[in-house]
């Protein structure tokens, strides 16, 4: 059931892919309420320049969680009476 429920995210038509990368782009200034994907950039070469480990991890916490969000988005509203 698992696998069908990633393939039916993954192949929907309600996954929003240029949310997913703006999402993934913006979630560092999100931390001081800047919903701006010019200023999130900024900021993510700043850390990146400061702290490569730092970037890495808050990146890769950015991706798993809006990753996380398809599956619970697609459950709560889109899902199909066959799984």
């Amino acid at each position: 059931m698992i696998i069908r429920l990633i393939t039916a995210c993954a192949t929907g038509n309600y996954t929003d892919w240029e949310k997913f990368g703006r999402g993934l782009v913006v979630s560092m200034s999100q931390v001081y309420a800047v919903n701006d994907i010019p200023t999130s950039i900024m900021m993510n070469i700043a850390v990146l320049l400061a702290s490569p480990l730092n970037f890495i991890t808050s990146t890769a916490g950015a991706l798993i969680g809006c990753l996380l969000g398809i599956p619970i988005y697609y459950i709560k509203y889109n899902l199909p009476s066959d799984l």
